[in-house]
């Protein structure tokens, strides 16, 4: 039930940005809801999801409404802006802009990339500057890692609060029905 905890909170946030969660259209919801699962199924604790959530959100509003092939100017892919230059698979095998759209290859690689900052800086929040801006960390990342830092709370908080909330059975159901096609 954690996924539709995430999936609600996404578009909590979306609203927050006046976006209409009930304007989505079925794709769109479907895709979200589908991140949603992934998040939760490459996160080993409550802290990497709130790290994801929050760095989807910064990066990219978690790609809502549904570019094909998402790129920054700065050649950053996907819904957490990762650079395929650094970007490798678990084998150690270099992952292209192409790879890094699949939201479940980018969610596992974002983790990736934070358990290197988080073992070569400490775990801290000034850590997360580096997932943004490398080795160096510039004061533009360290406002990064403040934002960040702002919204990992935000969603940690609410992830305590409303797992396990009585309408989540409904929402399942209604993501089920309304996603069987692309599913």
């Amino acid at each position: 039930m954690k996924a539709i905890t995430i999936f609600k909170f996404i578009l909590t946030l979306l609203a927050g940005n006046g976006i209409d969660p009930g304007s989505l259209k079925a794709e769109q919801e479907c895709r979200l809801y589908q991140l949603s699962t992934h998040i939760v199924n490459v996160s080993r604790s409550d802290v990497d999801m709130a790290h994801l959530v929050a760095l989807g959100y910064k990066e990219s509003k978690f790609n809502w409404e549904g570019t094909k092939f998402l790129r920054a100017g700065d050649g950053s892919c996907g819904v957490f802006q990762q650079q395929p230059a650094y970007a490798k698979d678990e084998e150690g095998s270099k992952l292209s802009c192409r790879d890094l759209q699949d939201t479940y290859i980018a969610a596992a690689q974002a983790i990736r990339t934070l358990e290197w900052a988080f073992a070569t800086y400490g775990r801290s929040f000034e850590s997360v500057c580096h997932y943004n801006s490398g080795v160096k960390c510039y004061p533009k990342s360290r406002a990064y890692a403040k934002a960040h830092k702002k919204m990992f709370d935000r969603t940690l908080s609410y992830l305590k609060k409303n797992v396990g909330a009585s309408d989540e059975d409904a929402i399942l159901h209604r993501i089920v029905d309304r996603c069987s096609t692309y599913f």
